[in-house]
């Protein structure tokens, strides 16, 4: 399959420095009244339509022509595929990358790297496509999540998992897929998800049409990580 063409320009393949990874990646695909969409990035929120022959361009973009990829900064990511729940709603399941500071318990902490899996909710009416809705950490069974070796040891000292795919089994059960540590594929079901989505329906009502500015989300995980496991974490200069 050929690489999509976008019109404000294409995909990142290679950066200027060899030794890092491609930024282009994590995109989000959802389906809304027949047109294909990618969420590009959560923060700042940007949005691309694409055709059958592959052609895309944006249609929500709150990102200026000079802003630029910091690793410590933009933690909120992409993960599973958008999914209708229901309405006008949209979920996906989302990671956060996040980058520890050093702490005196345990001063080889710093910079290591450290994931979330946060819930992500969609407002999507016609034109309009926002986030109502950021999750705190979804925590997993430490007890399970540490019989599965940790493949990066040297950046990454903490269990985790990494989504990737996502199946709605009803509005109040669905299933997430994903790799442990890198090293083992995994589902999980997680339940009690229509109690939670009906208080964000009803509360989404009061909520701004244009969604959060740019960069709220990325604190927020900051944030409720940090409030969650007792880490602070890295922010660029």
């Amino acid at each position: 399959m050929a690489f999509p063409l976008i019109s404000e320009g294409n995909p990142l393949l290679k950066n200027h420095d060899e030794y890092k990874v491609p930024r282009d990646k994590h995109w989000s695909p959802y389906m809304h009244n027949g047109q294909l969409y990618f969420i590009y990035s959560l923060d700042p929120l940007r949005i691309m339509a694409c055709d059958r022959h592959s052609k895309c361009s944006f249609t929500h973009n709150e990102s200026g022509n000079d802003y630029k990829f910091e690793q410590a900064n933009d933690s909120l990511r992409g993960g599973t595929p958008t999914l209708h729940y229901k309405d006008d709603y949209y979920i996906t399941i989302a990671h956060s990358t996040l980058f520890i500071n050093k702490t005196k318990v345990d001063p080889q902490l710093d910079w290591k790297r450290f994931y979330t899996v946060n819930l992500v909710v969609l407002k999507v009416i016609e034109s309009n496509h926002r986030v109502v809705y950021l999750s705190s950490p979804i925590e997993f069974n430490e007890k399970f999540m540490s019989q599965v070796p940790i493949v990066r040891e040297k950046y990454i000292k903490h269990n985790f998992l990494f989504p990737v795919t996502l199946l709605i089994e009803n509005q109040d059960n669905i299933i997430i897929g994903g790799h442990v540590n890198d090293h083992s594929s995994y589902l999980f079901r997680m339940s009690g998800l229509s109690e939670l989505m009906r208080k964000i329906m009803t509360g989404s009502e009061s909520l701004s049409e244009t969604g959060p500015k740019p960069g709220a989300l990325h604190s927020l995980t900051k944030q409720q990580a940090s409030e969650q496991y007792g880490f602070s974490f890295h922010v660029h200069d």
